[in-house]
């Protein structure tokens, strides 16, 4: 059984750079070669982690050993370059959201089990130490049965109009879902499953493609309800964002965001006491080979790393991906047309 995991940078952007990093930090990485269409970038990246680089997937891969493919460039050419990784075989990591697109999103997901490969999509706040947590103990039954959900996903990123190249640059990123809602999101299938029915009411307030505003009572398939608050044009959020899970059972209620989670308990649960309870993420433990940024994308990436090499179930999969751009798809559609909506959910395979 291989020990390390041999991969290819593609993007040698702020995210593809951070990859980099961790992949030259963390025991189970060896970095072959970086890839960018922008050649100084690409020289640059080469010279900065001391590997091969390239312009192109193609040339790296014709010239350059590797098992793994880190895809770390815009939106779209997450489908494009997704599909070309695993039909040569290569497990793949990719940078949220997956493709924007859910028929693209089942698409890559379909092609990479067909071909055998792993594959992970980068919603790495699954892997902060409150959120890990808080699903760990909830899946031992401290709330009970789980009941009702509401996420909430507050910036202050657009709070006035800007010019036609920041707006088209913006709305090709995903506009708020890829800015940071869809982290929110995958969060929310993580905990309730995935949506039966939805209704939603969107504001497009400087946006002209996605909204900027999102509201929603959403019912999951486990039977849990909840309500989806999302928005990146609220005042007064500039120096920290707001993302936040409020989940209540039939024995207690949790609120979970990245600082701490705070509990009110019927009973006693393990470390939970019963009453009110307030745990601090640094209080909780908390052990990487080497982190970068923040510890969830380097649990993040150990956990790639280890679906490769222990041959291990990759999660959030390419799968949990399409979920989270179908969710998204169920949002704007309900929105726009003021009704309610079941979404039509593609099995994974």
């Amino acid at each position: 059984m291989q020990d390390k995991l041999r991969i290819a940078i593609v993007g040698a952007g702020e995210m593809g750079m951070v990859r980099g990093v961790m992949a030259k930090g963390l025991p189970m990485y060896e970095l072959a070669c970086i890839v960018d269409s922008r050649g100084t970038f690409a020289r640059l990246a080469g010279k900065q982690f001391g590997v091969r680089h390239f312009s192109s997937y193609e040339k790296a891969a014709s010239a350059e050993q590797f098992d793994a493919v880190v895809i770390s460039t815009p939106l779209n050419s997450h489908h494009e370059l997704g599909l070309k990784a695993v039909r040569d075989g290569k497990h793949v990591f990719c940078e949220k959201p997956l493709a924007g697109d859910s028929s693209l999103a089942i698409e890559m997901h379909r092609e990479a089990a067909a071909r055998g490969v792993k594959t992970q999509v980068g919603y790495n706040w699954r892997f902060h130490v409150t959120f890990s947590k808080a699903k760990e103990v909830i899946q031992k039954g401290v709330l009970g049965e789980p009941k009702y959900v509401r996420l909430m996903v507050y910036k202050s990123e657009v709070v006035r109009p800007e010019e036609k190249g920041e707006k088209k640059n913006r709305e090709e990123r995903f506009g708020f879902y890829g800015a940071l809602a869809v982290h929110g999101l995958d969060l929310l299938l993580w905990f309730a499953g995935k949506p039966s029915s939805l209704s939603a009411q969107t504001t497009r307030v400087f946006s002209s493609g996605l909204s900027d505003l999102i509201s929603a009572i959403c019912r999951f398939d486990g039977g849990i309800h909840g309500v989806i608050d999302l928005g990146w044009s609220h005042h007064g959020f500039v120096d920290k964002d707001e993302l936040s899970l409020h989940i209540t059972g039939t024995e207690g209620s949790m609120v979970v965001n990245p600082d701490c989670i705070e509990t009110y308990l019927e009973r006693e649960c393990g470390e939970f006491p019963c009453g009110d309870s307030l745990v601090y993420a640094s209080e909780l433990p908390y052990h990487t080979e080497f982190w970068f940024t923040h510890r969830g994308l380097s649990h993040e990436m150990e956990a790639f790393a280890n679906a490769v090499i222990r041959d291990e179930k990759p999660a959030p999969s390419w799968y949990d991906g399409y979920l989270v751009d179908r969710l998204v798809e169920a949002l704007e559609e309900s929105g726009a047309s003021g009704k309610p909506i079941s979404p039509v959910i593609e099995e994974s395979e």
